[in-house]
């Protein structure tokens, strides 16, 4: 006997919820149906029909209830209803059905409730499922069993949310639906060779049939159904969504083909949050199957939404549409739509997200203090500065910052779509507003049918988005960055976020790698942009054309420096190729600058005194050489620390409008061509000048290949482009970086390259402040005297140098030469050996310290090529001090001071330099 019990629960619930689980899945087929055969024209068509059918029913039934008709036809009907005859067929029908519809209302009685509690559990929920598996184009089945599979294990989700990851229920249930979403890319035909039925729906006879193309079908529909699919959103110190799709190839060469031919495309057909598949898959052997890949930056708490837009109140003055407001109805709606995303965002991971963030900038600890060779001062009273403001439109930073951020926020979706017009697909990451630009990022696909050039793209953008200007477009570690002039439709000038020079010295760093450290601007998120001179990058040149701010921003750097440092530590030299733009900056002066060398020099009206100038640095660079060959030291930092008593001070020279005076070397003649020509001194100041602490910036206004000594640039590899005249000049500004430094159209805003390159803005600081600055600094450190005077400087000049050659000259290599971040260690080494001493000389710069074999790849094939680079360096080191110690070993003997033997030169010469060496090599 089967219990009461069992038959209670199959005939009140599991026969109900199946009678009502089928019905509903009859509905969602005839609904997926109607929505395939659905004819819009159609269907107005038919909607335009009915209305008027209605209409005309409506007209007949008030002009009948009008006239009276209706009330006698119901007179009518009651008389016939209890007419005799009709009495008499209602009471046979009763005596001979009466007991049967008792029955029938008592089995409704029962019944009915049971049945409408199925539905009312089944198809709401049902319902929800259906829409949901809609959007995502997927059945209504696997849809289903997506999110049935969940509710189940949705306590286990609960507690990861609990021990702190991320979005375990998002990944979970996205992981799932990419697989749902592979199979529904099949069409019909594999699923029937999969149930072993044909194209036309026939089961294969006696197990087996079908075509070929049938059985391959058949294998790729399998190879589907063993897709392996993870989602998983990292937190702590490495914040990114990782997404991977595995389909296992088969055993069959002609099935893999079919199968990649089925995955071309898919990639670009899922749309979940912060993934971004490639279109196709690429083969990994070692996951042994095609394989879609994405690496997206999630932040949590950013995604988490900001509560000033939730808690805004839609009947505030600001936000009225006369006071250029959104209006009280879209307010409200907008601030009701964030409340609903912020509740689904809410989550413990975001709340922590958000609190770490923001701790981290507004609490975080300045650690650069203990790895520093050095730690910033603060000379200056920033307090004299008043806080910049617009010219043009008078607006604060904040009132700035808040009308950019608006209108750049507003075209996030245009941007998107111009980039996906363009065959660019990526995950928008974030936008941020600095100067005039707006600065959109997004996290490309490991695609590598990526375009290496986006010229193109670029002027695409500019037509599509409407600007005036074409946008940079810059691609680094899979992220791509757009640039764009953040500009109102209509408006005559973009939206410009004034930069306050000294809230950004306020924000500087407190440890500093070397001496001369300071700050030419900040980034889009207002981070202050470095530069650091005299380590691995020696010399600097900057690039801009007249009237995009290279002087205001030289200043920029100098006032950071001075700030810093004090005027025993570092020391300014000041020349101006065609104007006197640094005459302010002199001690005898108005307002006089502490730190200033010597008089500032300039080559439109006294060529003689800058070129005097030029070749005292070259005497400054040969007599600290030679000192430093006395006292067996290396470099200014060595010899610094071991005599702290003679403690020698590192000269910046600041170098603007070099090429007016190279221009000018063509006049020169004979032993003033030697003594005075100023191309052969900045090569030379680039070469040997960074052991002994002078450190050139040179400025220009062009950067033409003409204009340019290619052995100079060949060791100057900082360098920093404002807005340039032609698109020739940007590859040897910035090379290798396929940045339009000729787009750049704003003073002030700046690309600048040392490593990475880094887009920045640059403080204006007005002439009244720049002096303002100089007066603070003397308050500091008291009025100076020059080092050397105008007229000691140009009697100097005239001189020979005589025996102060103490570092012999080498050739260098011409910037054409120079290795390319992709060079391999025999091309490196190749190049060393042709330039040994010029080798020596840059080996701990960033020419060779910042190419791809020595800073990407796998750590120990990096530290190995690191080391063979290092022992190389040595042998070169060993075999210079050998060759000097051999020359002068033989001028020696020749002299007849050398003591005599009988083993030879080379056995005496040996034994005589074996320390000498091994001191050379460390």
């Amino acid at each position: 006997m089967i219990p009461q019990a069992v038959t209670d629960f199959v005939l009140q619930w599991v026969l109900p919820f199946s009678i009502v689980f089928g019905s509903f899945f009859l509905l969602v087929r005839m609904i997926n149906l109607a929505y395939r055969r659905t004819d819009l024209d159609r269907l107005y068509s038919i909607g335009i029909s009915i209305g008027v059918f209605v209409g005309i029913i409506f007209i007949v039934y008030v002009t009948l209830k009008n006239a009276g008709y209706l009330d006698k036809m119901h007179s009518i009907w009651n008389l016939i209803y209890n007419s005799a005859f009709v009495v008499g067929i209602r009471l046979k029908l009763n005596a001979m059905f009466g007991n049967y519809w008792i029955i029938i209302i008592n089995f409704l009685k029962k019944w009915v409730p049971i049945y409408f509690r199925a539905i009312c559990i089944v198809y709401p929920v049902s319902t929800m499922i259906a829409i949901w598996s809609l959007t995502k184009r997927i059945s209504f089945a696997r849809g289903a069993n997506i999110l049935l599979s969940y509710a189940v294990l949705h306590p286990l989700f609960i507690f990861k949310y609990i021990l702190g990851y991320a979005t375990p229920s998002f990944d979970y249930i996205n992981s799932r639906l990419f697989v749902a979403q592979l199979k529904e890319n099949l069409n019909d035909s594999y699923i029937k060779a999969l149930q072993e039925r044909d194209d036309r729906g026939e089961k294969f006879k006696d197990g087996a049939g079908g075509t070929s193309a049938t059985q391959t079908k058949k294998q790729v529909a399998l190879a589907m159904r063993y897709t392996r699919s993870k989602l998983e959103t990292i937190g702590g110190n490495r914040n990114n969504r990782h997404a991977k799709l595995v389909i296992k190839r088969s055993r069959e060469m002609e099935t893999d083909n079919m199968i990649q031919s089925n995955l071309k495309g898919f990639g670009s057909r899922i749309n979940v949050p912060f993934v971004q598949f490639q279109d196709s898959p690429i083969f990994n052997v070692k996951e042994n199957g095609f394989v879609f890949d994405s690496d997206v930056n999630y932040h949590a708490g950013s995604y988490l939404g900001s509560w000033q837009s939730i808690f805004v109140n839609p009947l505030s003055v600001e936000n009225k549409k006369t006071n250029g407001g959104k209006g009280t109805l879209t307010t409200f709606l907008t601030a009701y739509v964030d409340t609903i995303k912020y509740l689904l965002h809410l989550t413990p991971y975001s709340m922590y997200d958000r609190v770490r963030r923001n701790a981290k900038i507004k609490f975080s600890r300045d650690t650069t203090i203990e790895k520093a060779n050095f730690i910033a001062r603060q000379n200056m009273n920033l307090s004299i500065l008043e806080p910049p403001i617009d010219e043009d439109t008078g607006n604060t930073i904040e009132e700035a910052k808040k009308e950019a951020l608006e209108v750049a926020n507003s075209r996030i979706n245009d941007v998107a779509s111009a980039l996906n017009a363009n065959k660019i697909r990526g995950v928008f990451d974030s936008v941020v507003v600095g100067g005039t630009q707006a600065i959109y990022k997004f996290t490309l696909p490991k695609d590598p049918d990526l375009p290496n050039d986006f010229k193109d793209v670029q002027k695409k953008m500019a037509n599509m988005l409407k600007i005036p200007l074409e946008p940079i477009i810059t691609l680094s570690s899979g992220i791509l960055s757009i640039s764009i002039a953040n500009q109102r439709p209509g408006a005559a000038k973009p939206i410009n976020i004034p930069v306050d020079f000294a809230e950004m010295i306020r924000n500087r760093k407190k440890g500093m790698g070397t001496l001369v450290s300071g700050v030419v601007g900040v980034d889009a998120m207002g981070n202050d942009i470095y530069v650091e001179l005299g380590g691995l990058y020696a010399h600097m040149a900057i690039f801009g054309a007249t009237g995009m701010g290279k002087s205001v921003l030289l200043f920029n750097f100098i006032y950071s420096v001075m700030d810093s440092v004090t005027p025993e530590d570092v020391k300014f030299i000041f020349l101006d190729g065609k104007s006197n733009t640094f005459e302010f900056m002199r001690i005898d002066g108005d307002n006089p600058n502490p730190f200033v060398y010597c008089q500032p020099a300039e080559g439109s009206g006294d060529i003689d005194y800058l070129r005097a100038v030029v070749r005292h640095i070259e005497w400054i660079i040969r007599q600290r050489m030679q000192l430093f060959k006395e006292r067996k030291v290396q470099k200014i930092s060595e010899f610094n620390e071991k005599y702290p008593d003679e403690k020698l001070y590192q000269i910046v020279i600041i170098f603007d409008e070099v090429s007016a005076v190279t221009d000018l070397d063509d006049n020169l003649k004979g032993d003033e061509y030697r003594k005075f020509n100023i191309k052969s001194k900045l090569e030379f100041i680039t070469k040997i000048a960074r052991s002994a602490g002078v450190i050139l910036i040179m400025a220009n206004q062009t950067a033409r290949k003409e204009k340019l000594d290619g052995k100079t640039m060949a060791n100057v590899r900082a360098r920093l482009s404002l807005g340039l005249s032609e698109p020739i000049e940007s590859e040897i500004a910035l090379p290798d970086t396929g940045i339009d430094a000729d787009k750049i159209k704003q003073p002030g805003e700046f690309y600048l390259l040392m490593g990475l390159p880094e887009h920045g803005n640059s403080p204006y600081l007005k002439e009244y402040q720049t002096k303002d600055l100089n007066d603070e600094l003397t308050r500091v450190f008291g009025k100076r005297e020059y080092v050397f005077s105008r007229e000691e400087i140009l009697e100097q000049a005239n001189e020979e140098m005589g025996d102060l050659i103490g570092y012999d000259d080498y050739t260098s290599p011409d910037e054409s030469e120079l290795p390319s971040p992709d060079s391999t260690l025999d091309d490196v080494i190749k190049l060393c050996r042709k330039y040994p001493d010029w080798a020596i000389e840059n080996a701990d710069t960033a020419i060779f310290t910042d190419l791809d074999i020595f800073t990407k790849g796998v750590p120990n094939t990096r530290n190995k090529f690191i080391k063979k680079f290092k022992l190389f360096i040595n042998e070169l080191k060993a075999q210079q001090v050998q060759d000097k110690e051999k020359a002068k070993y033989e001028n020696d003997k020749h002299a007849g001071n050398a003591k005599s033997t009988t083993s030879g030169v080379d056995g005496d010469f040996a034994s005589l330099t074996k320390d000498k060496i091994e001191e050379g090599i460390k």
